[in-house]
């Protein structure tokens, strides 16, 4: 959980405001999961802040999401980036990875959006899955180039 916190401080994710007049507050709440290895023992414990994004309205609430601070007296959350639970965070995701994509040479296939091939060099294909990423390519030098530069621009985890 503190990893998480510090994740959406670090991004600056939220900044402290106060209530729109008649705006809808979007809740949240902590999701926790253990991801259990292959010999099932628990490596680790998972912890996600997800806004409960059935609340939000269509057309009024998709361009500014607020949610109450815990224990914090007419003080609330202006979320300045997505976070897991709000039904335009997949499309926030995808809008930033595609622009940092494109940024380093990379495009999308016309037959599926969730495919980028290199459009110079030697050959290379990027497919996305919600949050994963899974990078192919011919020479591990070009593959190490890649994912040394998403992990400049994103926290990254190397499976």
């Amino acid at each position: 959980m503190d990893a998480e916190y510090r994740s959406l401080m670090s991004n600056d994710v939220w900044e402290l405001t106060e209530p729109l007049e008649d705006c809808n507050i979007v809740k949240c709440k902590w999701v926790f999961k253990l991801k259990v290895g292959p010999n099932g023992m628990i490596e680790r414990c998972k912890a996600w802040l997800v806004a409960q994004g059935y609340s939000q309205r269509q057309g009024q609430d998709y361009k500014e999401i607020f949610s109450p601070v815990y224990k914090v007296v007419k003080k609330y959350i202006r979320w300045m980036l997505s976070i897991y639970g709000l039904k335009q965070s997949p499309r926030f995701w995808n809008y930033v990875l595609d622009a940092q994509l494109k940024g380093m040479g990379f495009c999308q296939t016309k037959n599926d959006l969730s495919i980028y091939v290199s459009k110079t060099g030697e050959p290379f294909t990027i497919a996305i899955y919600a949050d994963d990423i899974l990078l192919a390519s011919k020479t591990d030098e070009r593959l190490d180039d890649v994912k040394r530069e998403l992990a400049s621009k994103f926290k990254i985890k190397d499976l």
